[in-house]
């Protein structure tokens, strides 16, 4: 155990809360580690506050390791092509993006393949300003009428906002993938 010095205990509980957490995931402590991966998430939610206290913060998206990899995964599973109009791009082209069919705030699908395609910025924009029955029509047609209803049914389930040691193995997963 470390011990926390006076001259600057905060950063040493820090320190120690990292090594804590790391050691808990070697040692297969999986409700120690995600305990202490909530305390830093929330540390540094606070910290982040407080630099920014007094900014105008522009609201947008959080992405997780998690969603980078899965990301990642869905525009190499669609040889960085959009799955609207065709166009090709680079695999490291910021242009072509993860698009979830049902929001990523449905815990039990923002990780399923089938909730997402990858799509150019343009197309992204038209899949959610374009007529919602058309647009439905279309992925169905792309997806098929058994994935979506499987989606709906786990998306209309109790979700549970996964735990840190569950998004970081699927992070390796989809890494893995790509």
């Amino acid at each position: 155990m470390a011990i926390i010095t006076p001259t600057n205990p905060e950063q040493n509980l820090l320190k120690d809360l990292k090594i804590w957490r790391r050691d808990s995931k070697k040692y297969g402590q999986t409700a120690l580690y995600d305990l202490l991966s909530g305390l830093n998430q929330y540390i540094g939610k606070m910290q982040k506050a407080l630099d920014n206290e007094g900014k105008k913060v522009q609201e947008g998206f959080t992405i997780s390791p998690a969603d980078a990899a899965f990301s990642a995964y869905i525009r190499k599973r669609a040889n960085y092509c959009c799955e609207r109009c065709g166009k090709q791009y680079e695999p490291n082209s910021n242009s072509l993006q993860c698009s979830h069919h049902f929001s990523r705030r449905y815990h039990n699908i923002r990780y399923d393949p089938d909730n997402a395609l990858a799509l150019c910025y343009h197309c992204h924009v038209f899949w959610y300003q374009k007529d919602v029955p058309e647009a439905a029509r279309w992925l169905e047609d792309k997806i098929g009428k058994d994935k979506i209803d499987r989606l709906i049914a786990l998306k209309n389930q109790p979700q549970k906002k996964p735990t840190q040691s569950e998004l970081d193995t699927i992070t390796e997963k989809y890494k893995a993938m790509t």
